[in-house]
């Protein structure tokens, strides 16, 4: 947006432009480096359960063995899918981060911050803490990104990492591509509220 005042018209010329939702999800990359780490566990699990079944070691042998391969046999499938699960996804309304219990309105949200190294992390500032803001699984690491709450007196900061690189539509976002997807999205209650001021022409 610039600097200037903007009409009615030019403020939902504007708004129109800005995708209803888009979706990030983890990089393919990472998706089949975790499915190949998945399917040579479940090799390895089925290897041995065959091998203590030839060596007759008892029933609880078996019963540990059939476990485990029944575990990376659906952690198998599990990680072809994490592929697949929206981990951040922006609205005109508000941002769901996968993980966490609540949808978190776009006016709560001061600023963010984007770094990409061996993993893209992007930090989530809030204006001021969301009661009742919780993860809804303590195993959220293993489900294609990482996402935790850090409280810091009256403000939170959510905190995604994600192996390589986020994706829309399995295309890979650049760091200066995610500021500015934000920053749209970020404008969206301005922009509404702009709207309610400037008379419709």
């Amino acid at each position: 947006m610039t600097n200037q005042p903007m009409s009615f018209q030019q403020l939902s010329e504007y708004l129109s432009r800005i995708p209803e939702e888009i979706s990030f999800t983890g990089s393919s990359k990472a998706k089949f480096k975790s499915l190949t780490i998945a399917l040579l566990s479940l090799c390895f699990a089925v290897v041995l359960l065959f091998k203590y079944l030839e060596a007759s070691s008892g029933k609880g042998a078996l019963i540990l063995f059939s476990v485990i391969t029944v575990f990376f046999f659906i952690l198998t499938f599990k990680q072809w899918g994490d592929g697949k699960i929206s981990i951040v996804k922006l609205t005109h309304t508000d941002v769901t981060v996968k993980d966490l219990n609540k949808k978190i309105p776009l006016e709560c949200i001061e600023n963010i911050s984007y770094t990409y190294d061996s993993n893209d992390t992007l930090k989530i500032f809030l204006k001021e803490k969301i009661k009742d803001l919780a993860l809804t699984s303590k195993f959220n690491s293993l489900r294609g990104a990482s996402v935790s709450i850090q409280n810091k007196k009256d403000k939170q900061v959510i905190v995604i990492i994600v192996p390589y690189s986020f994706n829309v539509d399995g295309k890979r976002l650049y760091p200066e591509e995610i500021q500015n997807i934000f920053e749209q999205y970020l404008s969206i209650p301005a922009i509404k509220k702009e709207m309610i001021i400037s008379p419709a022409q």
